[in-house]
């Protein structure tokens, strides 16, 4: 059984020349440091957990401490069968006594408090146990120097006479942590290994030492690893040793591992894929072999090695792939960010060539890679230098990605904590333990305690709220386990566990628990995230796991949902009972600042408590669905077996991942997706409008859920993908090697407006193409055969918003012009109109009731044209003569009428928006730019920024511009300035501005004029309190305010149309009150463009009057947004009037600049108008503004008003534009202040 691995696991015990070279002798144990030091508060909490569907719940033991059990741990006495019976006491499942069978009802915590315990045969691992060492004093679990006994010093899954005693693919639930182990004992020349790990999901290694020996030929290994489906594991250390690890496994996460004086620190012996960071290799021979099976027949498919560092090793990295080694992708290699101190040969090809040579100073690796690409065509064979990934900040610790280990508390004394059971919740899975819990939850906040659950299955009927300061700890995996109609509405989902609320701040910790459902519950989302937390304190989720039918008290398993692979299954007949969740993991739009770490989103494919292991058929709607902007870190995650999705992206930005894996649910294409979810348009459902699809001679299934969905997204950064589909309606015919990848046709999908988005080692299986975008296959299997999975290795999947589209209708045929006329007249060809014995004469016709319809609807139709006549067509010819007039009898702006036409109080009345802050513009060749345009604010610092905290502002990359009036009425002016100062944001003057600036100076200001302006400001009183809070930032700060800011037209927008959603594509005036259309800017009466609302249809007479119908004049004032944009409307067509536009003026330090700009939209416009453009012919123009809180919010195609009338109990609001000149509007709600 294990003769393929034999030089990696054959240890007959020592070797014949131990007496010849004895290793050490065992000593005497060293003392115990004192106890304070060593203490633990596990070893000392009240242990009370309750394995609640155990056949003997009452005194079944979940916490085993291993000296209660008789292990001494005093560095003497043989420890191995009182440790094996602490592990195996109360009926559990062994390898041997219940494998391959597998069950929850026998969960376990084997704790070893600190000593040194000496074993002479292998400790035996047992399903569902978490095997815990002290970490403030690490046990030592040290084999004596004649152990014979067993694979490894812990084996995690024994062999027996039919192998393994779990399918290792099954092994769930079980960690190892907080230990030393120690084979220094047994001599070099004997093989010996430390854990044996063939694992699969929700497994971890984490905290432990292995020590070996370092002599010349030494045969020790720290862990094997053969087979599995893992996993995750961290903070592992090893000292010397043949292979410091031998890793064969489909994927894994591993981080934070160090290796010194080690043959080998990592041999690969295979993989799908693997993801190592952290990673320190220190004066060992060879840092990483994965060269397994030589060129011709590569065993390891793809890794990723990256923020690490390999010191003093002649070879960095061994590999067997080059431009003609098979499979095609094996050997997929990425390397980035790696630090390399004395290591001459960095990577060796095959044949001992060198693929990159390294060298005997200090060097950084900083991108490197082989094997296909797709950036974003492809596949291209590469080998050589990449350019790493843009890694935004907010996702790293100093340069590299942070990470963080999961908490285990150990310098907390057991008074700080608060038990769950204590508390007053029973976790018996049967009674209602809702407020027990949500009580347990806020006393150990208000304490500022960790909450302990007891491990239990804890039955909740309603949602459990966890307030930002919360941490929490299960013990083996506690449950929380819904039930009941609050969650059974399908289209009122509900949280189980919501972490935080809506705008809440703060960080929380979680660990070592499951959440789960009882029975149907169409409605529940098991994991909500709402926290807004920073990227230096963010919350952190580790070894915490959704679980989804198939396990004792779940009322989902065999008995409930059986597969019916035989049964046409349709919405009609689907057993609806087995409707089990709808989203397993919400991180929402609000949200920031989330750490998740070996975290599993399993529906179950079968019943874990079946000997068996039946496959069962379970429905849950969507796996992980992440909005957030950032930053999200997914460490070692899965999610598995949905209807829709396993992982969507939407809207999200700054998230890291690695290693991530799906599968498919194993019942689709019977019955489809979306069955039995309804869409949901709010969260960006996909839509599946095509059963099957044809390709090369096969039918392959085209609605089965996506393995990956991105869109509308930015900066995902993933660093390996393993997207699995091994069945179809549960047969795996269509995944098996040489069948064509047939069980779905695609499983990736990029859709929208994406950018930045990279993935390092794309690994697929079943699936005929590996990458869709937007619609369009990309990656074909067979181009990228790697063995059993196929595999493309480098990055940058980027959308491409200039990628030409095909045409949706290339070609209509209207039948109905082919036909012939019917012919209704006499032989001679004459209408017989009054020949009342012919049916068909005209007089018959009308007094038949088809005639009478026919007069009816001829009435109606001319009342139509009436009604139109009068009340649309002609007022419609009145308006555009009197507008018309009104341009011709422009009066450069001042009108008779003007109240400040000279600019007054200093600062530039026109300014320029500096071209660094364009979005798309020098610096911006991604178009990552935005610009934030915000309405009146008013004095609202609060909701300002909740305003920026919704459209995810980013100081970084975006820039806010207010629309004046930021100051006065409200609560906080000092406020707002001070945050608009801070962002060094731009705000146009408005008129509460100019009065405040005009009150400060009252006493300086020579002119007559200016002082009878002051003396009549009605809130003059008012001014002069609010001016007494300014300092003199404040002052320089308005006075430098302009009065009409200029933005040139995008130079990565999008086609421009005349619908007002266009992409705003023209260049953009942005003022407090508006603009006189055909003025140039220059010319605009300051104290109009701070105050006007309305026009004069004829005369164009400015006014700060509502357009309530008033005259002046025996004109009648019309609002001056609608002359604008029937201005600029004509402008765009092409219908040039009087010839004058604002034009560049001669104060504009960038007129070149933004004449190019202009003359590119001018094409554009020329393109989408058919209109040709002339060189100096007036161009249309955007005006932002605000000031009219009467009207509101206000988006015409030329005009965005964005005063919403916050300060008034309205709404704060703002527009986000980006580099493609696509607009977002978002609105806070305001409190009543005015």
């Amino acid at each position: 059984m294990l003769d393929k691995y034999n030089k990696y696991t054959k240890y007959p015990g020592p070797s014949p020349t131990y007496w010849q070279q004895p290793s050490p002798r065992p000593t005497k144990p060293v003392p115990k440091p004192p106890v304070d030091k060593c203490s633990f508060w596990m070893e000392n909490i009240k242990h009370q957990g309750v394995a609640a569907f155990n056949p003997s719940p009452s005194t079944y033991q979940v916490f085993r401490n291993v000296k209660d059990f008789g292990a001494q741990g005093d560095g003497v006495t043989d420890d191995t069968a009182a440790i094996n019976n602490a592990i195996s006491s109360g009926g559990r499942c062994g390898p041997q006594t219940c494998g391959p069978g597998t069950t929850t009802t026998s969960p376990a915590v084997v704790y070893f408090p600190s000593g040194t315990y000496m074993v002479n045969a292998s400790i035996i691992d047992y399903y569902y146990t978490q095997i815990i060492g002290n970490p403030n004093c690490l046990p030592i679990i040290r084999a004596f120097a004649t152990f014979t006994g067993g694979l490894g010093v812990i084996d995690g899954d024994q062999y027996g006479a039919h192998g393994l005693g779990w399918g290792s693919t099954n092994k769930f639930w079980t960690q190892i942590r907080n230990f030393v182990i120690d084979m220094t004992l047994v001599p070099a020349s004997s093989a010996i290994t430390g854990i044996h790990w063939p694992t699969a999901q929700a497994t971890s290694l984490q905290n432990i030492v292995f020590n070996m020996s370092d002599a010349n030929g030494t045969q020790h290994q720290g862990f094997f690893i053969e087979e599995g489906s893992g996993g995750f594991m961290n903070d592992l250390t090893f000292y010397g040793g043949l292979n410091a690890i031998t890793f064969g496994n489909q994927q894994f996460t591993v981080r934070n591992l160090t290796f010194y004086n080690a043959v080998t620190a990592i041999n690969q012996i295979w993989d799908w894929g693997m993801t190592y960071y952290g990673i320190s290799i220190n004066n060992c021979s060879v840092g990483l072999n994965m060269a397994a099976g030589g060129p011709t027949a590569q065993s390891v498919g793809s890794m990723t090695f990256f923020d690490s560092s390999i010191t003093d090793t002649p070879i960095g990295i061994i590999t067997a792939h080059d431009a003609t080694s098979r499979p095609l992708t094996a050997g997929s290699l990425i390397v980035e960010n790696v630090v390399l101190n004395n290591v001459p040969i960095a990577i060796q090809g095959p044949g001992a060539t060198t693929a990159l040579a390294g060298t005997t100073g200090q060097t950084t690796i900083t991108g490197w890679g082989e094997g296909h690409s797709y950036t974003p065509n492809g596949p291209v064979n590469f080998e050589g230098p990449i350019v790493p990934n843009n890694r935004p900040a907010n996702l790293l610790a100093g340069n590299r990605y942070y990470a963080r280990s999961k908490p285990q508390y150990q310098n907390y004394p057991v008074s700080s904590f608060v038990s769950a059971r204590t508390s007053g919740a029973t976790g018996n899975g049967h009674t209602d333990d809702t407020a027990a819990l949500q009580h347990a939850i806020y006393a150990a906040r208000a304490q500022n305690k960790v909450l302990y659950v007891d491990h239990g299955d804890y039955l909740v009927t309603s949602t459990i709220y966890v307030p930002s300061g919360s941490k929490i700890v299960g013990e083996s995996y506690s449950v929380i386990l819904s039930s009941g109609s609050f969650f059974n509405n399908v289209n009122k989902p509900q949280p189980v566990v919501q972490i935080g609320k809506n705008g809440e701040s703060g960080s929380i910790e979680w660990s070592d628990m499951i959440v789960s459902t009882q029975g149907q519950q169409r409605g529940a989302v098991l994991f909500e995230y709402n926290l807004r937390s920073s990227s230096s304190s963010p919350s952190g989720i580790w070894d915490v796991h959704s679980r989804i039918g198939g396990f004792a008290g779940s009322n989902l398993g065999l008995a409930e949902c059986p597969k019916t692979p035989t049964v046409n299954v349709t919405s009609a007949n689907l057993n609806q009972n087995c409707i089990a969740a709808f989203m397993h993991f919400h991180v929402t739009k609000q949200s920031s600042g989330l750490y998740l770490e070996n975290v599993w989103l399993w529906t179950a494919d079968h019943d874990v408590e079946d000997p068996a292991l039946t496959q069962i058929t379970v429905y849950t709607g969507r796996g992980m669905l992440v909005e957030s902007s950032g930053p999200v870190w997914l460490v070692g995650t899965a999610v598995e077996h949905n209807v829709l999705y396993e992982y969507q992206f939407v809207k999200a930005s700054n998230v890291f991942g690695g290693q991530m894996q799906i599968e498919s649910a194993y019942y689709q294409p019977n019955p489809p997706a979306p069955i039995p979810f309804p869409y949901v348009a709010s969260l960006n459902d996909p839509q599946f409008p095509v059963a099957t699809i044809t390709a090369d001679g096969y039918v392959i299934p085209a609605s089965e859920g996506w393995g990956l969905r991105i869109v509308d997204s930015s900066n995902l950064l993933f660093y390996g993908v393993g997207l699995y589909s091994f069945f179809n309606n549960y047969s795996t015919a269509c995944s098996n090697q040489g069948a064509g990848e047939t069980c779905q046709n695609h499983i990736f999908s990029l859709e929208g407006r994406n950018s930045a988005i990279s993935l390092y080692n794309l690994n697929t299986v079943g699936t005929h193409y590996q990458i869709t975008i937007d619609g369009k296959e990309v990656a074909y299997y067979a181009d990228n055969a790697n063995g059993f999975i196929s595999t493309r290795s480098s990055r940058d999947e980027k959308r491409r918003d200039d990628e030409r589209r095909g045409l949706l209708i290339d070609r209509i045929s209207n039948a109905w012009q082919d036909e012939k006329p019917a012919y209704n007249g006499n032989e001679d060809g004459e209408l017989g109109c009054c020949d009342l014995e012919n049916e068909t004469s005209v007089t018959n016709i009308l007094r038949s009731s088809r005639g009478k319809k026919m007069i009816l609807y001829a009435l109606l139709f001319v009342a139509a044209l009436v009604y139109a006549w009068r009340w649309h067509v002609r007022p419609s010819l009145i308006e555009d003569c009197e507008f018309v007039e009104g341009f011709r009898l422009r009066q450069n702006g001042t009108y008779d009428v003007a109240k400040g036409g000279h600019w007054k109080h200093g600062g530039a009345k026109i300014q320029f928006l500096p071209k660094q802050l364009l979005p798309g513009s020098e610096g911006d060749a991604y178009g990552k730019r935005r610009l934030v345009f915000v309405g009146d604010i008013h004095g609202c610092r609060k909701e300002l920024l909740s305003l920026l905290e919704a459209v995810h502002f980013d100081a970084a990359n975006d820039h806010l511009i207010a629309t004046g009036d930021v100051i006065s009425k409200g609560p906080d002016s000092v406020g707002v300035l001070d945050e608009l100062i801070r962002l060094h944001a731009t705000s146009v003057r408005g008129n509460h501005e100019d009065r405040i600036i005009a009150s400060a100076k009252s006493s300086d200001i020579a002119s007559d004029d200016d002082a009878v302006y002051v003396s009549r400001s009605k809130k003059a009183k008012e001014d002069r309190k609010l001016i007494k809070h300014f300092k003199k930032r404040h002052f320089v700060y308005l006075e430098r305010m302009p009065l009409i800011l200029r933005i040139p037209a995008l130079p990565l927008a999008l086609r421009p149309s005349a619908k007002e959603d266009s992409p705003l594509a023209e260049e953009m005036l942005v003022v407090h009150a508006g603009l006189v259309p055909d003025v140039p800017v220059e010319k605009q009466d300051p104290y109009f463009v701070m105050n006007m609302r309305s026009l004069t249809g004829k005369s164009h007479t400015p006014s700060s009057e509502h357009a309530t119908g008033k005259k002046r004049k025996g004109e009648r004032f019309r609002p001056w947004i609608d002359i604008w944009n029937w201005y600029a409307e004509h402008l765009f067509k092409g219908k040039s009037l009087s010839g004058n536009t604002a034009d560049d003026g001669p104060d504009n330090p960038d007129k070149e600049w933004l004449q190019n700009t202009k003359t590119g939209v001018g094409s554009i416009m020329s393109a989408v108008t058919g209109r040709k453009q002339h060189e100096h012919s007036p161009k249309p123009q955007i005006v932002v503004y605000g000031h009219d809180s009467k009207v509101g919010l206000s988006l015409k195609r030329w005009t965005k008003g964005l005063d919403s009338g916050c300060v008034s109990g309205g709404h704060l609001t703002a527009m986000v534009l980006d580099a493609k000149g696509r607009t977002e509007i978002v609105s806070v709600k305001c409190e009543e202040y005015w």
